[in-house]
């Protein structure tokens, strides 16, 4: 067994006694069973009203470009630039769309590129040239996100709003950290991933990612940044951030979420120049996900899984509670058959 074969089996042991790795059938299973009994106590699928503009309240068959193409519409200061890249379209002519995008936006490497859909973060890229580009969309078998690259700071914020009431609130903020790496000038990249008190829980990742650098040492004080995106399956460190809520950042969401047709319950992925700046409500945003979004504050490591299942089912409470009372109002749920065919259906075109 090499020196990588071990690191990841250590990985794969350290991560059986931290529950935020845990695998999320393991984890989610109390949290299903609490789902159930919400499904009961409502007498259906409430919660898939949550959002009534969302296909499935953003449960299933949400396309991530449909929320952000709305807000980017009206309001262009707080969105990163986003189009959407059809899979049905050539090679040739989805290269042909991202470089006039670009052009016409004036953006230039890196952007991001990911999938139409949400998994977690998986298959989201940061393409730095024009090679990346190609590769990417070569290899991609499905609607792609092409968009505006935005540096600094990144947080969640979760939303949900009453159906009854003019403005929403904020239930959690996430402050979402890259960790970064110093060298010694001695030990290799792959040393010095596997010795961090944080990334060596995901060094079967890191050493995908930056197996091209695994072997070269970084200098003395040198800081090499291995996590540059906000999700959690990549490394980036998820903190409590309520302490950075302000009524500025509140009425920026709120305006935001009104601008969003049918949209009461769900997060917000966002960067900001600064935390200074994320307060101010001085933000992009790059993701917006519906009813069955994370309130992700939950994986600060402090919090024990008894405090990350009180949040979840704490939220999806209110997913229930806001769905039943658009019901009221007219919205018709899924029924439960409508659901499992949905999920038949994902699952056939996985």
């Amino acid at each position: 067994m090499n020196y990588h074969q071990r690191q990841r089996l250590l990985s794969s042991i350290k991560r059986m006694w931290r529950w935020e790795f845990w695998p999320m059938s393991l984890f989610y299973a109390p949290v299903v069973i609490y789902i159930l009994g919400l499904v009961i106590r409502y007498r259906g699928l409430t919660f898939t009203a949550v959002n009534p503009g969302l296909p499935g309240s953003g449960f299933i068959g949400e396309n991530k470009s449909d929320s952000l193409l709305q807000l980017q519409k009206n309001n262009t200061q707080l969105t990163a630039k986003t189009t959407l890249i059809l899979q049905a379209n050539t090679a040739d002519k989805k290269y042909q769309q991202c470089k006039v995008f670009m052009q016409e936006n004036k953006l230039s490497y890196p952007v991001i590129l990911k999938p139409d859909f949400g998994q977690r973060g998986i298959d989201v890229a940061i393409i730095h040239n024009e090679k990346a580009l190609v590769d990417y969309l070569a290899d991609a078998i499905f609607d792609t996100v092409l968009q505006e690259y935005i540096d600094g700071v990144e947080f969640g914020v979760f939303y949900m709003r009453q159906p009854d009431e003019k403005n929403g609130k904020i239930f959690s903020i996430t402050h979402k950290c890259f960790p970064s790496i110093t060298g010694d000038g001695v030990s290799r990249l792959d040393e010095l991933i596997s010795q961090h008190p944080r990334l060596h829980y995901m060094v079967a990742f890191l050493f995908r990612e930056h197996h091209d650098n695994l072997h070269t040492v970084p200098a003395k004080g040198e800081e090499v940044d291995v996590v540059r995106l906000g999700s959690h399956c990549r490394g980036s460190l998820f903190l409590e951030g309520q302490q950075y809520n302000t009524p500025a950042l509140g009425q920026v969401i709120d305006h935001l979420s009104q601008q969003i047709d049918g949209f009461y319950f769900g997060r917000y992925d966002i960067r900001a120049e600064s935390i200074e700046a994320f307060q101010r409500g001085d933000i992009k945003v790059i993701e917006v996900n519906g009813v069955t979004s994370e309130s992700t504050n939950m994986y600060d490591p402090s919090y024990s899984v008894f405090t990350a299942y009180r949040i979840l089912c704490k939220q999806w409470a209110f997913a229930f509670e806001i769905g039943q009372k658009n019901i009221a109002q007219g919205f018709v749920p899924m029924s439960v058959k409508e659901l499992i065919n949905k999920v038949r259906v994902m699952n056939s075109d996985a």
